[in-house]
């Protein structure tokens, strides 16, 4: 990401907004830096404009596309599918302004929960959304196709009193 070199990541505020299909080859090229089995081009660009339920917005520094989430509006939920961060902004605030900006939309919109799965050996990622009081709840078993590795299913209740 020749864009990116040599860029500290301290610069500069976040800024988030939906994303566009302009945007989907910066969006591509963080995925699969940052996933063995990243999603394909088609299938970013149809979350990106086909799908209602889907939104797909990026974090954006210095007018640097940095990193992006995709979440599903399902009934009173929100299913957060992807976050990523582009490396050399990794740890510098970036994917927590984004899971930060995913659960106020989520409040916003009336959702009652918002439910993801992350890989049970991504130890950063599970930190990350335990900082903002996501409970495990479960495990899927083989989940990710590229190596069966197992998902942590976990969920933020958003309304004092909701549980699973």
């Amino acid at each position: 990401m020749k864009a990116l070199e040599g860029v500290r990541p301290s610069e500069g505020p976040i800024s988030i907004r939906r994303a566009a299909p302009a945007d989907v080859d910066a969006i591509m090229r963080i995925e699969e830096a940052s996933f063995a089995a990243p999603w394909p081009r088609d299938a970013m660009l149809d979350e990106i404009a086909k799908h209602k339920w889907s939104v797909v917005v990026v974090a954006e520094r210095d007018g640097e596309i940095v990193g992006f989430a995709v979440y599903w509006i399902v009934a009173d939920e929100r299913h957060l599918q992807n976050v990523a961060t582009a490396a050399p902004f990794r740890r510098s605030g970036v994917g927590r302004a984004l899971v930060c900006h995913v659960v106020e939309e989520a409040r916003r919109g009336g959702a009652q929960f918002v439910i993801l799965e992350v890989r049970a050996s991504n130890h950063a990622a599970k930190g990350l959304y335990a900082g903002f009081e996501f409970q495990s709840i479960g495990v899927r078993r083989g989940y990710y196709q590229d190596d069966g590795e197992d998902a942590i299913v976990m969920v933020l209740a958003l309304n004092e009193g909701e549980a699973w």
